[in-house]
């Protein structure tokens, strides 16, 4: 990761866009922004930086290099860093949709990384966290080859989920058992 790069994601205060908006619209051209995020991931200071520019990235339609960023999460260290962090998390998490091509190619290995992050997301006390965790794992279930029986379980822990949850977790529930329905 470029001194410079690093320096100036490490300087975000974590609540106001603009200095990650001035960075993406910077550095977003240079071939390897995506891989500098991805190096800077197991950097304390710059973690949530980088999750949010990723995510970003992939709003703009922009592209990563998946298998790099699978590594990087299935460094143990770096995995547990990055769930202890909300924000990075939830980052993260948001980022499924965009991927679920890459989702759907991914091997198994891959894959239960993926599942690691989802679970760890649906026992956080973040209610974004945990909204985006049953997103993530409908997104994964997508992106596989799902039975369905596999699917039929998931439908009935959604809606088991939907009597405990309220909320932003209730109203993404509510969204994803309708996409069930149409499964």
């Amino acid at each position: 990761m470029e001194a410079d790069f690093a320096h100036a994601i490490s300087s975000w205060d974590g609540k106001s866009t603009v200095l990650l908006l001035d960075i993406y619209q910077a550095q977003a051209q240079s071939t390897d922004f995506a891989n500098q995020l991805v190096d800077a991931l197991p950097v304390t200071a710059t973690q949530q930086a980088a999750t949010w520019l990723l995510k970003h990235h992939l709003e703009q339609g922009g592209v990563i290099d998946f298998d790099a960023l699978n590594h990087a999460l299935s460094d143990a260290d770096l995995f547990g860093a990055l769930m202890a962090d909300a924000n990075s998390h939830l980052h993260l998490l948001q980022i499924m949709p965009m991927i679920k091509a890459d989702l759907a190619l991914a091997t198994r290995a891959q894959k239960h990384v993926w599942q690691q992050l989802i679970d760890k997301g649906h026992q956080s006390r973040h209610k974004f966290v945990r909204a985006w965790s049953w997103q993530g794992e409908f997104e994964l279930l997508r992106a596989s080859d799902a039975t369905a029986q596999h699917i039929a379980e998931y439908t009935s822990r959604v809606t088991a989920a939907l009597d405990v949850e309220k909320g932003a977790v209730a109203a993404r529930l509510r969204n994803i058992a309708r996409m069930l329905a149409k499964f």
